[in-house]
């Protein structure tokens, strides 16, 4: 994504903040996480969260058909910023359930098996990136 923005021209600098934008509403992800989770149940927190990272993330896609140059970085940045709360709190929600769901005998194996399907997936994106 950096290499993108300043491939269209956006100054180091502005990239920068609007990374320390993302952390932060990362951040505001686990705390939105704790206010689901005590209002209503693992998996509705993490249904919820998985739909608006990729409502996000559609913004995101649509940014590419725009053609005036703010308007379609803006959509572009604005829509990664704000999937990270979803992502976040997704990704919480799914460790946490497998702590609470998977039998403790295999939760182990279970997690052995999660990290080498995302080291598999992140080896393979490799060539495009």
């Amino acid at each position: 994504m950096t290499a993108y923005l300043v491939s269209r021209g956006m100054a180091l600098e502005a990239v920068g903040l609007l990374c320390g934008v993302a952390s932060a509403l990362r951040l505001l992800g686990t705390v939105a996480y704790h206010m689901s989770v005590s209002k209503t149940s693992l998996v509705t927190t993490g249904l919820w969260s998985i739909v608006l990272e990729f409502v996000c993330l559609s913004i995101c896609f649509v940014s590419f058909f725009v053609k005036s140059y703010n308007g379609s970085m803006t959509l572009l940045v604005a829509g990664v910023c704000a999937s990270r709360i979803g992502l976040w709190v997704f990704d919480v929600s799914v460790t946490q359930m497998m702590q609470e769901l998977v039998p403790e005998g295999i939760r182990g194996v279970m997690g052995g098996t999660q990290q080498s399907l995302n080291a598999c997936f992140n080896f393979r994106q490799m060539p495009y990136v």
